[in-house]
C-alpha cells in the first residue's frame, strides 16, 4: 500500500509521523511524497489552537473529492485532535479510523484491519511504554534529526490542551535515547534536536538522580555529532547548569526557546504558568550573561480572557525589553476541556484579538530585521542541510543563533560545515558567499 502521512503541528508530530511511516515500511508499505499518489491518507494533526483543527477539516474536505474519484483510498487521523474530537471525526464520512497520539506504535495493526474490511474504529490505548522502546522511523530529512526524549506534559497551563491529548510526563530512558543518537551519528547524521513538551523536566519520573543536563553532557560525547539543539524549555525549570553546558560546549546551538505567553502578571497568573515577568526577566538576564551570544526565542498568546490593553503593553514592553530572536504569536483560541474553556468567558473580541497579533508580529519583523543588520558583512558557519527552495543551486542551514542562512552555489556541499560571508539580509533570511567548506569543523578540507 502506498502511504502518504500529513503533519500538522509542532517537532513532536514531525516526530511520531517518521515512527509511523517507519511502522508502515516494516510492515511492507511505500511511503510516497504526493497525496495524489496514495491509497491510504493520514493527518497527523494538533490540538493546540482552532486554526489547526480548521486546516485539517479543509484538508478532509479536499480528501473527500479525492475519495470520490478514487474511493478505494483510505483515510485516518492520528495526532491531538483524536484525543479531543474522536466522535467527531469517526462520525465523518471521509475518515475510516482514528488511532490516538499513546498508540501510534499500532499504525501497521490499523492498516491491516482496513485491508481486512474493517471500518470505523479507534485505536485510543496509552502505549507510552512502546515509544520508549527501539523503533523504526523513516527520517523526512538526511543531515538532521528529531529525537523525542520526554513525552506529554504536567503543567497544566490553564489554556493549554497537551497534558489531556499527550498524558502525563515520561522519560525514556537515558540508554534509549544515547543508543538512537549513536546510530544515527553512524548513519551521517550531524544534527540533533531534542526533543519534549517540557525538556528541562526530563528525568524527573525516573529512578535516580539523572537529569536533563546529565543528558546533555552524554550526547555532546558522541562522536560524529557535530550540532544539538533542544525544545522546548520552560521558563522557571531551566537549570543554570543546563546554560553553563550550552556556552560552553562548541556542540551546542546557541538557542534557548523560553515561552513567556503574555507580559502581565496578572494574565500569567490566570495562565497557571508559575512565574511573574521579573522571574522571567531574571532568567533572560542569566542566559544573556552566561551565553552573550545566544538567540532567545519566545512564544505569545494575545487575547487570553479579560487581558486588557494595559496587559497587552506590558507584553510589548517585554519584547522591547528582551527583544527577542523570534517570536511565535497566536490568537488565544477555546480549547474544550482545558481549565479556561470552564471557568473563563472567551470576552476579548476576535478583531481585538487580530490587532494585536499584528502588532506583535511588526515589531518582531523590526527587531528581527535591525538584527540581521547587525550580521552584515560578518562571517557565520552554517551546516549545510539543504536545497534552497528559492534557488536550486543555493544550499540553507541555520547559524548557531538558528538564522536561515541561504548560501550561493552551496548544493554541491551539502552535509559540509561552511564558513560563510553575509552579504544580504532580511528579518527572517540572511543570504552569503561560502569562504571555506570543512567535513567537519576545525578541519579544513577544501579552500574556495
Amino acid at each position: 500500500m502506498k502511504v502518504y502521512i500529513r503533519t500538522y503541528g509542532c517537532q513532536l508530530n514531525v516526530n511520531d509521523t517518521e515512527i509511523m511511516l517507519g511502522i508502515l515500511e516494516r510492515y511492507g508499505h511505500t511511503v510516497v511524497n504526493s497525496i495524489d499518489d496514495a491509497d491510504l491518507i493520514v493527518l497527523n494533526t494538533c490540538a493546540v489552537r482552532a486554526k489547526s483543527e480548521e486546516k485539517v477539516y479543509g484538508k478532509l474536505g479536499e480528501i473527500n473529492r479525492i475519495k470520490r474519484v478514487k474511493p478505494n483510498i483510505f483515510v485516518g487521523i492520528a495526532g491531538c485532535m483524536v484525543e479531543d474530537k474522536r466522535e467527531e471525526l469517526l462520525s465523518n464520512d471521509t475518515v475510516d479510523f482514528i488511532i490516538g497520539t499513546r498508540a501510534i506504535t499500532r499504525i501497521g495493526e490499523a492498516v491491516g484491519r482496513l485491508q481486512k474490511g474493517d471500518r470505523k474504529f479507534a485505536i485510543l490505548d496509552d502505549l507510552s511504554d512502546e515509544l520508549a522502546g527501539e523503533l523504526p522511523f523513516h527520517r523526512l530529512d538526511r543531515y538532521h534529526a528529531w529525537v523525542t526524549i520526554i513525552r506529554g506534559c504536567n503543567k497544566f497551563c490553564t489554556y493549554c490542551i497537551v497534558p489531556y491529548t499527550r498524558g502525563r510526563e515520561r522519560s525514556r530512558p537515558p540508554g534509549e535515547i544515547l543508543k538512537e543518537i549513536k546510530q544515527l551519528a553512524l548513519s551521517g547524521y550531524k544534527e540533533i534536536t531534542l526533543l519534549g513538551q517540557n525538556v528541562d523536566s526530563y528525568g524527573k519520573d525516573l529512578s535516580g538522580n539523572y537529569r536533563f543536563s546529565d543528558l546533555l553532557e552524554d550526547v555532546a560525547r558522541i562522536d560524529g555529532v557535530d550540532r544539538i539543539w533542544f525544545l522546548t524549555s520552560y521558563p522557571n525549570d531551566l537549570e543554570e547548569r543546563v546554560i553553563d553546558i550550552v556556552s560552553s560546549n562548541p556542540k551546542f546551538g546557541k538557542l534557548f526557546h523560553l515561552p513567556i505567553q503574555s507580559g502581565s502578571d496578572r494574565i500569567l497568573k490566570l495562565m497557571n504558568r508559575g512565574y511573574t515577568v521579573k522571574q522571567y526577566l531574571r532568567l533572560i538576564d542569566t542566559v544573556r550573561r552566561k551565553c552573550p551570544n545566544a538567540a532567545i526565542t519566545t512564544d505569545i498568546i494575545v487575547g487570553f480572557p479579560t487581558e486588557t490593553a494595559e496587559d497587552f503593553e506590558n507584553t510589548l514592553k517585554v519584547m522591547e525589553t528582551v527583544r527577542f530572536n523570534r517570536v511565535n504569536v497566536a490568537a488565544y483560541s477555546v480549547r474544550d476541556g482545558t481549565y479556561a474553556a470552564k471557568h473563563f468567558e472567551d470576552d476579548v473580541p476576535r478583531s481585538i484579538k487580530l490587532k494585536r497579533l499584528n502588532e506583535i508580529l511588526r515589531r518582531e519583523r523590526e527587531i528581527s530585521l535591525e538584527r540581521s543588520e547587525e550580521l552584515l558583512n560578518t562571517s557565520a558557519w552554517v551546516f549545510l542541510r539543504g536545497r534552497s527552495e528559492i534557488d536550486p543551486r543555493d544550499a540553507y542551514g541555520y547559524t548557531d543563533q538558528f538564522k536561515t542562512l541561504i548560501v550561493k552555489d552551496g548544493v554541491k556541499f551539502l552535509g559540509r560545515w561552511a564558513r560563510v560571508k553575509i552579504i544580504k539580509v532580511s528579518s527572517g533570511l540572511l543570504w552569503g558567499e561560502m569562504e571555506k567548506v570543512v567535513e567537519r569543523r576545525g578541519e579544513l578540507v577544501h579552500t574556495l
